[in-house]
C-alpha cells in the first residue's frame, strides 16, 4: 500500500524554497498515535482521525522566527514522506481560510 501513498516530500521542498517556515503535521494516512487520541482526544478515535491530519507533529513555535534548516526538513520528509504540511503565518504571511459557503 505505500507505494500508492502521496509523497508530500516535493511538495515541502517547495514550500521551503518558496521562503515559507514549514513543519509537519499528522497524515491521513496512519493511524493517529496512541496519545494523540487518549490526550487531544480524549479517547474519542474517530475524532482523532480527523484532527490529527491538521495537528502539528512537534512544537512549531520557534519556526515563527526562524525557518527549519534544510536538514531539519530532510530529517522530517524522510521520517513522514505522506505527511501534511503546515506554513507558519503573520509576518507577512496571511490565509483566508474559506471551506464553507
Amino acid at each position: 500500500m505505500e507505494a500508492n501513498l502521496p509523497d508530500t516530500t516535493t511538495e515541502a521542498w517547495k514550500l521551503n524554497e518558496a521562503g515559507l517556515s514549514i513543519f509537519p503535521l499528522g497524515s491521513p494516512f496512519e493511524e493517529p498515535p496512541s496519545w494523540f487520541v487518549e490526550v487531544r482526544c480524549n479517547d474519542d478515535y474517530e475524532q482523532a482521525k480527523t484532527d490529527w491530519p491538521k495537528a502539528p507533529r512537534y512544537r512549531w513555535k520557534q519556526y515563527q522566527d526562524e525557518a527549519p534548516d534544510d536538514s531539519q526538513i530532510e530529517q522530517w520528509t524522510t521520517l513522514f514522506p505522506h505527511t501534511n504540511w503546515a506554513i507558519v503565518t503573520g509576518y507577512g504571511v496571511v490565509v483566508v481560510d474559506a471551506d464553507s459557503p
